[in-house]
């Protein structure tokens, strides 16, 4: 029984589901357990507008930003099935309740996939004893992290089981046409779910491409599933998920036409070519894989010439300044080595070692397919990761892989040679260095002195709470200016409209929002007549607000701050002993109800 993936892969997730939502139960917040990341909070939002009505394809969230709304770059797919878990929880409860128990248990249960998928790669690594230890070592990571803590419906963590899918469905070196038509499924899903994914698609579609130029006829079947799979589910994802406006829309940042282009013809030409050219050499295998590397690429530039580039490289100057540079998911290696040095280790030591590793083993000749793959997978995860931080927690995943056939070797050689403490300590230390728990102890303790940010932390997180914003929810519908780390929150507990969101599609509103906050009184005093703003909420604490405070100390932030307010700002009553102090823009439109 004990040597069974999907048996095994079960105990592990019942153990990690159990101790997840113990630790995480302190944080319950009205009778359940919710997450306090903005993308949840948004996720949610738009998963409601849709049950109320909103068009199968419209992606606009009209609560956001100026005029009009803003129109996201997120994925119906999530909603979809998330959505489907409150229609059905509502047929035996009101729908609030059905939300909470949604995005509640949500998280918990895409914990026994990627457990199932952890636990098929841990033994295709080598054996039992592998797969256990794969478990385990996962098992830490997944409550080291908070992707799948109770409330966090964003897609971070469906796209971790996708990127282990896809990572187990690979290393079949029986070359199973099953295992790459479920990795072909899997990478079209990533990619329709987020465009974040795509460089660890093409770096998929690359790895498969090469295993047919080097395996020839005898990949052959598995190439085709891959290519086909591949294909067919973005086809069928594109003309779902895409209103037919917008077939020919190419954006970067999200699943359109450009990223669907790209992909599907390397899919299908991966699947024609492996007929084409089965029974060539490896060279002539090889020329044709270049040949359709070309035509791809080609496609791509006439298509989709602005996204071979960084989305991101798009942004507003000021905004990039003043907003995505102190985003800490968007930091780079250079920004944290700069001002959050401890946790490096974190984030990238253990990976490193994994490539480091993969190399070695590769140079060796030893298990030069099963190293080579996984040398590939980490290795984009993490060069992304040193440009996005956020990446790191798909390297981190793919990491024990990596390690597995060094452990069992060492593993051998202790139970052979049970005296020698120095194996001893080279084998524990080999696994100790796979957890990034490991790294942020070794550094906060050795290499930098620990600086807790926590207490702040929970202090800017109350800025946000259902407690914070209970007030600012009795008033009707308004336009709010808040904080944009706020925006996402009060769409989530109010019916009101917000200026901003920590959301680069929401730039206007954005720049609108932190020249509110930063230029002197009479320009902040137009632009919030300009955008219709009815009430300004503040939270001190927010990072943002002490930023503006910090950076002009002459802008409209800081006299609130002093309480040298501007005549045409109106304090609300009741503002004494709250977190979130609330002002009338134009006293008279507004009345608290009672």
């Amino acid at each position: 029984m004990l040597s069974n993936p999907f048996t095994v892969s079960i105990l592990y997730s019942i153990v990690s589901i159990i101790t997840i939502f113990i630790y995480h139960w302190p944080n319950r917040l009205n009778g359940y357990m919710a997450a306090s990341d903005n993308d949840s909070f948004l996720r949610l939002v738009e998963i409601r507008d849709w049950l109320s009505g909103q068009d199968w394809f419209d992606m606009t969230q009209y609560r956001l930003g100026l005029k009009g709304g803003t129109l996201m770059h997120w994925s119906r797919l999530i909603d979809l099935i998330i959505g489907s878990f409150i229609m059905f929880f509502s047929l035996f409860m009101p729908q609030e309740q059905a939300e909470n128990i949604t995005i509640s248990i949500y998280p918990l249960l895409l914990i026994i996939p990627i457990m199932i998928v952890m636990a098929l790669a841990g033994k295709r690594s080598g054996n039992i004893f592998n797969m256990h230890l794969t478990l385990v070592i996962t098992f830490c990571f997944l409550i080291f992290i908070p992707t799948f803590a109770p409330g966090s419906i964003d897609h971070h963590n469906i796209h971790m089981l996708l990127t282990a899918t896809i990572a187990a469905m690979l290393l079949d070196l029986t070359w199973n046409p099953r295992s790459f038509t479920i990795a072909g499924i899997a990478a079209a899903a990533a990619i329709v779910i987020g465009a974040e994914t795509t460089p660890f698609v093409i770096v998929s579609v690359i790895v498969v491409c090469l295993l047919w130029v080097s395996q020839g006829q005898s990949f052959s079947s598995a190439a085709r599933a891959f290519g086909l799979s591949l294909s067919l589910s973005l086809t069928l994802c594109f003309f779902g998920f895409i209103s037919p406006q917008k077939y020919t829309t190419v954006t970067c940042d999200n699943f359109s036409f450009g990223i669907y282009a790209t992909i599907a013809i390397s899919g299908i030409g991966l699947f024609v070519i492996t007929f084409l050219a089965e029974h060539q050499s490896t060279a002539k295998r090889l020329t044709t894989t270049i040949i359709l590397g070309a035509i791809v690429l080609i496609t791509t530039a006439i298509i989709a010439p602005q996204c071979i580039a960084n989305p991101m490289s798009s942004l507003n100057p000021e905004l990039k300044k003043l907003w995505l540079d102190h985003v800490n998911e968007a930091q780079s290696f250079i920004q944290i080595a700069q001002y959050d040095p401890q946790m490096l280790g974190v984030y990238y030591i253990a990976p490193l070692l994994g490539i480091l590793i993969c190399l070695y083993k590769i140079i060796r000749h030893d298990k030069i397919l099963y190293h080579s793959i996984i040398f590939a997978l980490i290795m984009i995860n993490w060069v992304i990761s040193l440009i996005e931080v956020r990446q790191f927690i798909f390297a981190n995943l793919l990491t024990p892989l990596a390690f597995m056939p060094l452990i069992t070797n060492l593993r051998y050689k202790r139970l052979a040679n049970p005296n020698d403490w120095k194996l001893s300590i080279t084998y524990i230390g080999v696994i100790l260095s796979i957890l990034p728990a490991f790294w942020v102890l070794l550094c906060t303790t050795i290499f930098f002195p620990f600086q807790s940010k926590t207490k702040l932390d929970k202090i800017v997180a109350n800025c946000s709470s259902i407690t914070a914003l209970e007030r600012l929810s009795k008033f009707p519908p308004s336009i709010v200016s808040a904080p944009s780390n706020m925006g996402a929150p009060i769409l989530r507990f109010t019916r009101h409209h917000v200026l901003s969101g920590p959301y680069h599609r929401d730039q206007s509103g954005l720049l609108a929002q932190f020249h509110i906050e930063m230029f002197p009184p009479d320009k902040a005093k137009q632009i919030l007549k300009d955008t219709g703003v009815q009430i300004i909420a503040i939270c001190k604490n927010d990072f943002e607000v002490i930023a503006a405070k910090h950076n002009s100390p002459n802008g409209l932030y800081a006299r609130i701050l002093e309480n040298n307010i501007p005549n045409y700002i109106k304090p609300i009553p009741g503002n004494e002993g709250q977190i979130v102090k609330l002002y009338y823009f134009s006293p008279n439109l507004l009345h608290e109800k009672k």
